[in-house]
Formats: C-alpha cells, sequence, structure tokens
C-alpha cells in the first residue's frame, strides 16, 4: 500500500472522528437513521483496525523481511552443531 494513500486515508478517518457528532446529527436529520456516536467511534475503530491490517499485509513487508530467516541460519557456525552441550560434555573439566 502507497505511504501517501495510507496517509490521507488515516487523516479522512481522523477527520470523521473528529466530527462523529455532527456525522450522527446529519443523518438523524436527513436520513432517519438514528445511531448514538458511541456506536460511530465503535465502527470507526473497528476501520481503524482493519486500515492498519490492510496496510501491513498489502505492504511488501514480506519482501522486506524474507531474508531474515536465512541470516539467523548463517549465524550458528557449523562447528559447533557436532559439539555436546556444555552440561553433558565430560571432557571439558579435565
Amino acid at each position: 500500500m502507497n505511504e501517501l494513500m495510507y496517509g490521507v486515508g488515516f487523516i479522512l478517518l481522523a477527520l470523521t472522528y473528529l466530527q462523529r457528532d455532527k456525522i450522527v446529527d446529519y443523518l438523524n436529520y436527513n436520513f432517519s437513521i438514528r445511531m448514538q456516536s458511541k456506536t460511530l467511534a465503535y465502527i470507526l475503530t473497528f476501520l481503524l483496525i482493519i486500515m492498519v491490517i490492510s496496510g501491513m499485509l498489502l505492504n511488501n513487508t514480506s519482501e522486506k523481511f524474507s531474508g531474515i530467516s536465512k541470516s539467523y541460519e548463517n549465524l550458528n557456525p557449523n562447528n559447533e552443531e557436532n559439539r555436546p552441550h556444555r552440561y553433558f560434555d565430560v571432557n571439558t573439566y579435565d
């Protein structure tokens, strides 16, 4: 997801959240939809969570963090694999 579109969507969602009382009054007056401001806040919070999840999924995070497992495997030296655990190595304390 493009950072600019994500930022614009976040700003629009924040402005909608700030104007929720006026939106509730508008829906009640023009469309006879009765809704509490708290209910609209819950809906907007749910949309924010969906927006964050979609931003994480649609972003190319898999490409950015795909090399982590490969670099983690390179941290273990190969000569230490055949060695026993230090508590079970009887030749350590000769």
